[in-house]
């Protein structure tokens, strides 16, 4: 009989043969014999002081075993997918969502076509250098426009705080294609940017000598029934360009208000939703580690960490999508806006740490009369963060001057890690209701982690797309009014981040 036990606690860390002992002594069975031993997740938790390894693990007993809250039996989930009847699938976007439904489809028997707006990673990173060296924003081909998503770009954050039995399948297919095996058994996997763009060129690659069709540099701009058949439009090279396909999925991802003005003349319902805004906040990584580590017996590098702040009227000001040892990037997809985000690689050995600082946005604080009214809203913060001066350069912000207008807002030991900025009044640029919250948060968070004590830590805008401020209309089977036509991912308002996004697309691979 195959178990698994959680929340098995050790001093010290160690490899799956050296676990065997800890296993007897915590399930009390003295007349059995287990075997085949193997980590299923393992974390540290230092918040008592001594650091303290906590494992979930699967071994085989060669005798029955009573179960406990931390003991259960094992079974393994299994995803188990026929193949499909030939038929023609077009999908839009290729970010997580897309390419992973497309390589799921490929494992039914699907050949898909896919339609991407930006391009390649190859030629992507020409692009962003371009936009952080010279100020030149390339509208189709940028940090959130391009093969692999905004993700590609990013900490390639595997952790969720959604539970499903895809979520293994998903990481043994990441090792497939060159992810290293520790994300199988970290309790917060992260590939890193680096190595994240190898494993969507190792994907593309597959999907290409199996028959998919990649068209890159392919902008969707409309969809419509025809003969029983789906219409689509893009435009490629300037010029209209059509595809016609039995299925169409959209998976185009949260950052086009575009797309979703193409749903609204489709009659598709939109739903407006909350969602945050914020600024990245930065610390030098040693001063994070330190503070982490401080009461620990163990010495850590490049820790995470997530606080929140409860705040007055139901607001909370809450770290998000924090890169120890990574750096804050241009985000921006619109002429004369900018946004931030974080990034790190695989080894997150940047001199500075940063965090996401978000705020809640509840609907009834932008809505007017229109489902886009939250593009409308982050937009125009956007807009206001643009120095006409300094193009595609970013605000910063000493956390000492954003709290005390007398505190110089001047760089001393916390250099920005962005590759331009410029000086800025944080409570011009955002309402007065993020602003003042991003302050209480601070003040709060502090009193927990005197990190945010510093007040020559570098604070940069805006970070405005952490999550869609919009849910499009789907049916459980996922289809939209047409019933062969899909939305998948975070594009969708159902999903949020590479993990859950993928979970949303394999569902749909599931269910057809």
């Amino acid at each position: 009989m195959t178990y698994i036990l959680y929340n098995l606690k050790v001093d010290k860390n160690l490899l799956e043969n050296e676990l065997k002992d800890y296993i007897l002594r915590e399930i009390k069975e003295k007349n059995t014999s287990i075997h085949n031993i193997s980590i299923n997740k393992k974390s540290i938790d230092t918040r008592k002081g001594k650091g303290t390894y906590i494992y979930s693990v699967i071994f085989q007993a060669d005798n029955l075993l009573n179960e406990t809250n931390n003991l259960k039996k094992y079974v393994k989930e299994e995803i188990s997918l026929g193949l499909l009847p030939k038929k023609d699938y077009l999908v839009v976007g290729m970010g997580p969502a897309g390419l992973f439904l497309s390589l799921f489809l490929l494992y039914r028997g699907i050949k898909v076509t896919i339609i991407e707006r930006g391009k390649k990673i190859e030629d992507r990173i020409k692009d962003i250098k371009t936009l952080d060296e010279l100020g030149i924003l390339n509208l189709d081909s940028n940090n959130l426009f391009g093969e692999g998503g905004a993700g590609t770009f990013s900490d390639g954050k595997l952790q969720t705080g959604i539970k499903s039995i895809y979520i293994k399948t998903i990481l043994n297919e990441l090792v497939k294609f060159g992810a290293d095996k520790n994300i199988l058994t970290d309790s917060n996997p992260h590939i890193g940017t680096d190595k994240l763009r190898i494993i969507i060129v190792n994907i593309r690659n597959y999907l290409l000598e199996n028959g998919v069709t990649i068209h890159f540099s392919t902008k969707f701009i409309d969809y419509k029934l025809d003969n029983q058949k789906i219409l689509v439009e893009a435009i490629s090279n300037n010029k209209i360009v059509s595809f016609t396909s039995h299925y169409l999925i959209l998976a185009f991802g949260t950052a086009d208000k575009r797309n979703y003005e193409i749903l609204q003349k489709n009659n598709i319902i939109l739903k407006p939703k909350d969602f945050s805004i914020g600024l990245r906040i930065e610390h030098l990584r040693s001063e994070v580690d330190n503070e982490l580590n401080k009461n620990s017996n163990l010495t850590l590098e490049s820790r995470s960490y997530k606080y929140f702040a409860h705040l007055e009227m139901e607001r909370t000001c809450y770290t998000f999508c924090m890169c120890p040892g990574g750096e804050v990037i241009k985000t921006p997809n619109e002429i004369d806006t900018m946004v931030v985000n974080g990034m790190s690689y695989s080894a997150r050995d940047s001199i500075n740490s940063n965090s996401a600082l978000l705020v809640n946005v509840r609907v009834a604080d932008y809505y007017l009369n229109n489902s886009l009214d939250g593009f409308t809203f982050r937009e125009n913060i956007e807009k206001k963060a643009f120095n006409k001066l300094t193009p595609y350069s970013a605000p910063v912000q000493t956390v000492g001057s954003f709290l005390d207008k007398n505190y110089p807002n001047e760089i001393k030991n916390i250099r920005p890690s962005i590759s331009s900025y410029y000086f800025a009044d944080f409570d011009e640029i955002l309402p007065y209701f993020i602003s003042s919250n991003i302050k209480k948060g601070i003040l709060e968070i502090s009193k927990l982690f005197k990190v945010y004590k510093n007040k020559d830590a570098i604070l940069t805008g805006v970070e405005t797309r952490s999550s869609s401020p919009v849910m499009v209309s789907r049916q459980e089977n996922y289809t939209l009014n047409d019933k062969y036509v899909y939305v998948i991912g975070d594009g969708s308002g159902y999903s949020g981040g590479i993990t859950s996004a993928i979970v949303d697309a394999i569902k749909l691979v599931v269910l057809l």
